[in-house]
């Protein structure tokens, strides 16, 4: 995690487009974020160094306990989500009914329809149908090379 000096907890925050499935770290939270698109903003802090969330306007303000305060502008909970993760488990944060909400992985977060969206579950296939002909070549190779009888 990135250690901030004007915060006094440390913490990552990541984007990641709901569209492309591309991740952007934001070097700078403290200055606060702008959303430019439908995006998954993916905050790594344990939600109880959180004193609140506040949803004005489009802008989405995090206050934690020890009075830091992070900002995200052009927030619209129709088209982005708030997750925050620890080294355990990830909450998604509804702003709808506030409350935090246990998520296993983000993916049902980002769109489906994304021309990018089907490949992280194409990779284990992929390797599964690799290692599979692999062993097929190997197989019929040392058939063909065993001595007649």
């Amino acid at each position: 995690m990135i250690g901030h000096k004007s915060w006094g907890c440390y913490m990552q925050v990541q984007i990641i487009s709901k569209a492309a499935w591309t991740n952007q770290r934001v070097d700078q939270p403290e200055s606060g974020i702008k959303l430019s698109e439908d995006s998954v903003v993916l905050v790594d802090i344990d939600p109880n160094q959180i004193k609140t969330i506040e949803y004005v306007g489009n802008k989405v303000i995090i206050t934690l306990k020890n009075g830091d305060v992070l900002e995200i502008d052009n927030f619209i909970p129709e088209q982005s989500s708030l997750v925050f993760r620890t080294e355990e488990q990830s909450f998604y944060y509804d702003l709808k009914t506030v409350e935090y909400v246990n998520l296993d992985k983000i993916e049902p977060l980002l769109y489906s329809d994304s021309k990018f969206s089907g490949l992280p579950y194409l990779w284990p296939i992929v390797t599964a149908l690799g290692i599979v002909a692999f062993a097929g070549i190997a197989n019929s190779n040392s058939d063909t090379n065993q001595p007649q009888a």
